[in-house]
């Protein structure tokens, strides 16, 4: 009896066991490396085709049995596996694999190499790593990511541009701009305009949405950029975007929401002991509009204190809260505004950004597309935003075992309102510096009167200016003349003046390989990348500077790049020991750029915002147009020689016509480069794991303009 009962007990626990077994659960956690969450870690149940992959954050949950094993796998890491028990949680932290870390970079070309084998000095950028940058802007995401590039912001401005530099300076008047190679395909890096007095320009690679970015392939040497002659001397980023991946016939998808908060970092220390005016004496107008531009009048603390004493039977201004200035006889108050001025221009930025990928793997077909919206609003309490709304879809398609076709497309709109900035006298930075700390500039619009009673609407008030910009009519040529503040109030700058900006681009990049032979491939690429960028610069009049009676300025910008590129990718074993991989190519290159500009001053209705030409007489009206076009033509050669996976020599050389030197022939392009990878050598000494020396040469060339 007891065995026929300890039998029993023994099949309900087994029974138990095996239900137990065989029962569902969701296991979560976080996928990690010493840096953080690594987000696109493929998690697959071993064995099975159930699988999942982290989020942004290195997060995931997925579907089990108990007993079931997670595989966790990342490029560049070591795989781990992860056995599921009782707990609904399993945090895994994953270490680089310094076998197969960065093992593949890309070439000039686009191609992919093994880094032992590679020759040039290239760094390879994790997508990672510029997915937690947080920055709006692949230049900006790039700051501080791998030696040898610089990369310096022009402003802190929604969308502006960035200065970047690969190991120092090639020219003295020329671009210092990297070559962009995206996908294949030669893209633009324009910042047309700017400078220190204006309004700071965009980056077209800011166009590129990070998120759609896998690599970023950094060259930095003369020997691995000879390929494309001209236009490679200063460096190359050869940027890679993600492709369709997955299981086999499941589409992933991957939603991203995030919000970015922005504060000024450092600023500039504003006294606040001297009033306006100079020799240690107060700057008193009278009846007169124009004040003093400097803060070194009397001492504020010594001052009477209570309100100042006014003129109230002259010329005064009316603030559009109906406050009344007139002008000042005695100074007697002791307020400083340096705070509340500075809080009236800076506030805290915000950027809300959202970004929705698709993937699939099909059994001939790999897709991947995306949509994503970047919205941000600027530190500044004004006209300060950029808007970014971009589209992508990569297809790889097989038609057979030797002809597949690539596409890469993307559009994107840019919509932004910036601000004048720098070495201006509009720039709302020079003008609250200037500033006298005993002046308010929170009022800085309202209606000016003159002492007869006539009044100037939408007077611009500044410490300058204390009653505001005053108007008069020239009934002969039907303009008005303004007394404007010599420094824009910034409040004007940020709120009166616009500095519109609209962009569209397109980028579609075709290419079709086709295996000749089991070593022989052939690889062809046509690509075109379109932009037309519409800016709007309006000031009202009452401006400081060349504004002080209106200007509106417009230009119409487009650029077209294309380019069509045919490889011939080979490789022969000469002997058992000494391996060739060739790659033998041609290219055509043409960029057409136009740009239409229109300018009027003086405007005949200064009381009217009117965003368009024919505000002004044709005097004041100027129109102006420019347009370009170059070609440039080259054919090339890379030979690769591998001696026992030991000893290595590329050689590589590129003849070029070019139209904008049309007498000067074909330019040639040399460049030649040897290595011993020693890392076999290395097997006692445990805190090295690779070896390799390096010697290289090269040529490359700028293009005139």
């Amino acid at each position: 009896m007891k065995t026929i009962f300890k039998g029993f007990l023994t099949l309900l626990l087994a029974l138990a066991v095996h239900i137990s077994f065989a029962q569902e659960k969701t296991v979560s956690g976080t996928v990690s490396d010493s840096s953080g969450g690594l987000p696109g870690v493929s998690i697959l149940v071993k064995d099975t085709n159930n699988g999942t992959e982290t989020d942004f954050d290195g997060k995931y949950s997925i579907k089990v049995k108990v007993g079931d094993v997670l595989v966790f796998s990342y490029v560049g890491y070591k795989t781990v596996e992860k056995t599921v028990g009782i707990s609904g949680i399993i945090d895994v932290t994953m270490a680089e694999d310094a076998n197969i870390l960065e093992e593949v970079v890309l070439t000039a070309l686009g191609i992919e190499k093994k880094k032992d084998a590679d020759l040039s000095s290239t760094s390879i950028v994790k997508v990672a790593q510029l997915q937690k940058s947080g920055e709006a802007g692949v230049l900006q995401g790039l700051s501080g990511k791998t030696s040898g590039i610089n990369v310096t912001r022009n402003s802190g401005d929604p969308g502006a541009g960035a200065y970047i530099q690969i190991r120092g300076q090639n020219t003295i008047l020329g671009d210092s701009s990297p070559l962009i190679v995206l996908d294949g395909a030669i893209i633009s890096n324009a910042a047309i305009g700017g400078g220190t007095a204006g309004v700071v320009q965009q980056s077209r690679l800011n166009d590129i949405n990070p998120e759609d970015i896998e690599s970023i392939s950094v060259l930095k040497g003369a020997s691995a950029a000879a390929v494309y002659g001209t236009g490679a001397a200063n460096g190359v980023l050869v940027i890679k975007t993600k492709r369709g991946r997955g299981r086999k016939g499941i589409w992933n998808v991957n939603y991203k929401s995030s919000v970015y908060l922005d504060e000024v970092n450092r600023e500039w220390e504003k006294q606040g002991i001297f009033g306006q005016g100079s020799g240690g004496v107060d700057h008193l107008t009278g009846s007169d509009l124009s004040n003093i531009g400097f803060s070194y009048g009397g001492k504020i603390a010594d001052r009477s204190g209570g309100a100042d004493t006014v003129d109230t039977t002259g010329a005064y201004f009316q603030a559009q809260d109906g406050t009344l200035y007139y002008p000042i006889t005695q100074k007697n108050s002791r307020e400083v505004f340096n705070q509340a001025n500075r809080d009236a221009v800076f506030k805290t930025g915000i950027t809300y950004e959202n970004n929705v990928s698709f993937s699939h793997s099909g059994e001939n077909n790999r897709t991947f597309a995306s949509i994503s919206n970047w919205d941000q609003d600027g530190i500044y309490r004004g006209a300060s935003n950029y808007r970014r709304t971009s589209i992508r879809l990569n297809n790889d398609t097989d038609f057979s075992d030797k002809l597949t076709l690539k596409m890469s497309a993307s559009y994107i709109n840019i919509e932004s309102n910036r601000i004048q900035t720098g070495s201006n006298l509009n720039g709302l930075y020079l003008g609250y510096l200037r500033t006298s700390p005993d002046f308010d500039i929170r009022d800085y619009v309202g209606t000016h009167f003159d002492a007869a009673g006539i009044p100037t609407p939408n007077s611009h008030r500044g410490y300058r200016q204390h009653l505001g910009s005053a108007r008069t009519f020239n009934p002969n040529d039907g303009t008005f003349s303004y007394n404007s503040p010599a420094y824009n109030n910034p409040l004007w700058t940020l709120n009166n003046q616009k500095n519109l900006n609209d962009v569209n681009r397109f980028i579609i990049a075709p290419e079709i390989n086709y295996e000749i032979l089991d070593n022989l491939s052939f690889t062809g690429r046509y690509s075109m990348d379109y932009y037309q960028d519409n800016r709007v610069n309006f000031w009202p009049s009452g401006s400081a500077g060349s504004g002080a009676n209106g200007l509106y300025d417009e230009d119409r910008i487009s650029e077209a790049n294309q380019t069509f590129t045919a490889l011939l990718i080979g490789n022969n074993n000469i002997t058992g020991d000494l391996k060739l991989d060739y790659t033998a190519g041609m290219q055509f290159v043409q960029n057409t750029y136009r740009r239409l500009s229109g300018t009027e001053t003086n405007f005949t209705n200064p009381d009217e915002i009117f965003l368009n030409i024919g505000n002004a007489t044709s005097a004041n009206s100027n129109a102006d147009s420019f347009s370009s076009k170059t070609r440039k033509s080259g054919a090339f050669a890379v030979l690769n020689f591998d001696y026992k996976d030991e000893f290595l020599l590329e050689l590589t050389g590129r003849g070029e016509y070019v139209s904008t030197l049309p007498n000067a022939g074909l330019i040639f392009y040399p460049s030649a480069s040897a290595g011993w990878n020693f890392t076999k050598y290395l097997s006692n000494f445990e805190k090295f794991s690779f070896g390799k020396l390096r010697v290289s040469y090269g040529e490359v060339g700028i293009e005139a303009p």
